[in-house]
C-alpha cells in the first residue's frame, strides 16, 4: 500500500476523466491559479492532489531517457542540492543552463599568454553575437507528460507534516507547500493561511510554478476563509492552488465560485478488485468483500483488507443478531461487544451498515447474490427475522452515528451505537 505522496498519474486507481483533463491543461498550458479536488472520503483525492502537483511541478523538465517534456520551466534542478541523488546529472542531460534557460559554455583554463611576433598585425576579427535564449520547450497534447523522478523523491520528502509548536516544519520540494487541520484543534487557522500568504508570494526557485496543497479544506475556520478568499482574488501568475475536501458543501460558495473543479466518483468495483489482486497479491474472494465495503473507494478498500475489520464481522454481526434472538434487554452487552470487537464506534457502525444493507438486499431480492457486501457470510443472517423497513432507519441512524467518532461532544460512543440500533416499534 502507498502513502498518497508516492502516487502519481499511473499509480492512481481509475479517475480517468481527470487524469485527461489535467493533461489537457498542462499540454495547452491553461491550468487554472485553483483546483478544487472533492469527492467521498477515500475516493484517491489525496493521491491525485500529490501526482498532480508532481506533474506540475515537473513542468519543463526533460526526463532522462525520454523525449517527453511539459511546458516552460526556469531550470532543471537546484544545483548542488543537499537532497540530490547519486545518480542525477547536476545539470540535467541537456547541458549545463543558466537561470534564463542559456547555454553555459565551460570555461578554458588560464595558461601563460606568448610574446607577440614582431611587427605582425591581427587578423580582423568580427564580433560575435550573443548567444539567443534557448526556446522554451512546448509539448503537443498527444505527447504523454512524466514526472521527472527527482521532483517524486523530492515531493515524497514533503509528506507526512512535521509539527512544531503547532507549526508546520518544511521540508521537500522547495516549490511545494502543504497545509492541513492541525493536530490538536482538527482545523486550518487563520495564522496558516497568513503563513501560506507569504510563501505564495516568493517566486518559484526550481520551476514556472509555485504549488500549495491544501488537505481538509472544509476545515477552514471562518476567519481563515476570508483571508483564503481575498488571496485568491488576485493570486500570482506563478501559483496553483489545489484544495482537497471530502465535504464541498462545507466550503465558502464565493471559494468554491474561484476554484476549478474536479469531481471524484467512486472507482469502478471490477478495476478496483483486479487492482487489488494484481497489486496488493490479495484473495479475489476478499478483495470483492473489502470492495463491497469501500463502495468503489479505494482508500477504505485498502484500510479493510490491511486493518482487522474483516476478521472482526462475525463477532459484530453475531452481537447485533443477539438482541432479535434474546430481546431488547441483550441491547447493551451486544453494543460493548460490538464496540470491543470493532475497535470503537467508527468501524462497528460501518460493520453494522453493511450488515442491515445485505439484510435488506436478502428481503427484497433474494436471488441477488452478487448484491451483498457479506455475500460470504449469509447463513448467518439468512435465519434471523427481517423488517426491511426497520433496518432502512436503523442504517440511517447508523450514518448519523458514524458522525460522532471525532466529535469532542460525546463523551462516550456507547449510548450513541445503542440509540441507533434500539428497536423501535
Amino acid at each position: 500500500m502507498r502513502a498518497p505522496s508516492e502516487h502519481d498519474f499511473e499509480s492512481v486507481w481509475g479517475h480517468e476523466p481527470v487524469k485527461r483533463l489535467v493533461r489537457g491543461m498542462l499540454a495547452e498550458n491553461r491550468l487554472p491559479h485553483a483546483l478544487l479536488l472533492h469527492g467521498p472520503d477515500g475516493v484517491g483525492k489525496r493521491s491525485m492532489a500529490f501526482a498532480i502537483a508532481k506533474m506540475i511541478l515537473s513542468s519543463g523538465l526533460r526526463v532522462r531517457g525520454s523525449s517527453a517534456t511539459a511546458p516552460v520551466s526556469k531550470f532543471a534542478w537546484r544545483v548542488g542540492g543537499p537532497e540530490r541523488h547519486p545518480g542525477d546529472d547536476l545539470f540535467g542531460d541537456d547541458g549545463m543552463e543558466d537561470l534564463f534557460g542559456e547555454s553555459l559554455a565551460a570555461e578554458e583554463p588560464v595558461s601563460e599568454p606568448e610574446p607577440p611576433a614582431a611587427k605582425k598585425e591581427p587578423a580582423p576579427t568580427k564580433p560575435k553575437p550573443k548567444a539567443a535564449p534557448v526556446a522554451a520547450p512546448q509539448v503537443a497534447a498527444d505527447v504523454p507528460l512524466t514526472v521527472d523522478p527527482r521532483i517524486d523523491r523530492m515531493v515524497r520528502k514533503a509528506y507526512p507534516i512535521e509539527w512544531q509548536d503547532d507549526l508546520p516544519v518544511p521540508a521537500g520540494h522547495v516549490d511545494l507547500n502543504i497545509i492541513e487541520p492541525m493536530p490538536k484543534s482538527k482545523s486550518i487557522k487563520v495564522d496558516q493561511v497568513r503563513m501560506l500568504q507569504e510563501a505564495a508570494y516568493v517566486p518559484p526557485m526550481e520551476g514556472r510554478y509555485r504549488v500549495i496543497l491544501v488537505f481538509g479544506a472544509d476545515t477552514i475556520t471562518g476567519s481563515a476563509a476570508n483571508s483564503l478568499l481575498k488571496f485568491l482574488e488576485e493570486p500570482p501568475s506563478y501559483l496553483v492552488l489545489i484544495l482537497v475536501t471530502d465535504h464541498y458543501h462545507r466550503i465558502l460558495e464565493t471559494i468554491r465560485s474561484r476554484c476549478a473543479s474536479l469531481v471524484f466518483q467512486p472507482v469502478d468495483r471490477e478495476l478496483l478488485v483486479d487492482r487489488l489482486v494484481e497489486e496488493e497479491k490479495i484473495d479475489r474472494a476478499l478483495a470483492k468483500v473489502a470492495t463491497g465495503f469501500s463502495e468503489g473507494r479505494p482508500g477504505l478498500a485498502l484500510q479493510v483488507v490491511g486493518g482487522k475489520l474483516l476478521e472482526q464481522r462475525q463477532e459484530v454481526f453475531d452481537a447485533r443478531l443477539a438482541i432479535e434472538r434474546v430481546g431488547d434487554a441483550a441491547l447493551p452487552l451486544a453494543v460493548q461487544r460490538a464496540l470491543n470487537a470493532a475497535g470503537g464506534i467508527g468501524p462497528a457502525a460501518l460493520l453494522l451498515m453493511s450488515l442491515a444493507r445485505d439484510r435488506m438486499v436478502r428481503e427484497l431480492a433474494p436471488k441477488a447474490e452478487h448484491l451483498l457486501v457479506n455475500g460470504d457470510l449469509a447463513s448467518m443472517f439468512d435465519s434471523a427475522t427481517t423488517d426491511h423497513v426497520a433496518l432502512y432507519f436503523e442504517t440511517e441512524r447508523l450514518v448519523e452515528s458514524m458522525k460522532m467518532e471525532d466529535h469532542p461532544a460525546v463523551p462516550a460512543p456507547q449510548p450513541a451505537l445503542e440509540l441507533a440500533i434500539w428497536p423501535r416499534s
